[in-house]
């Protein structure tokens, strides 16, 4: 199966390919549009599942963009009738920034907080699975 990885934000998605059988998440890009974008790179690079990273919040936080990547989640679901597993996000900006830094990776951040988000799938299995 081949997954794109997705790092939702209002302004932009980062965005990773892997597939089962490598198992291996690598930076695919950043756009700048919404969810018409996402189905077109879903239908050209013939994706069979999504892995989106969720903002858990803590249990004393109240998150808005927990709210709005749930409801990004369910469109992705409605529009494309595709498997989307969920994986907790928290962190992968900062370890993107590290990843980024310390390697010299050219990707930008976005796209490499979605490979993050995709290879903890791989590593650890999903959050939540539907």
């Amino acid at each position: 199966m081949k997954y794109l990885g997705v790092d939702y934000g209002q302004r932009k998605i980062g965005l990773a390919l892997g597939d089962d059988g490598a198992r291996v998440a690598v930076p695919f890009g950043v756009i700048y549009g919404g969810l018409d974008e996402v189905c077109s790179i879903i239908k050209s690079e013939n994706i069979d599942a999504l892995v989106v990273g969720l903002p858990v919040p803590e249990a004393h936080q109240s998150d808005r963009q927990f709210e709005r990547t749930g409801e990004f989640i369910k469109l992705l679901r409605e529009r494309t009738g595709l498997k989307v597993s969920v994986v907790d996000e928290q962190f992968t900006s900062t370890e993107a920034r590290k990843v980024r830094r310390e390697s010299g990776a050219e990707a930008k951040e976005d796209a490499l907080a979605a490979m993050l988000i995709l290879q903890a799938f791989f590593d650890e299995g999903p959050m939540i699975n539907s």
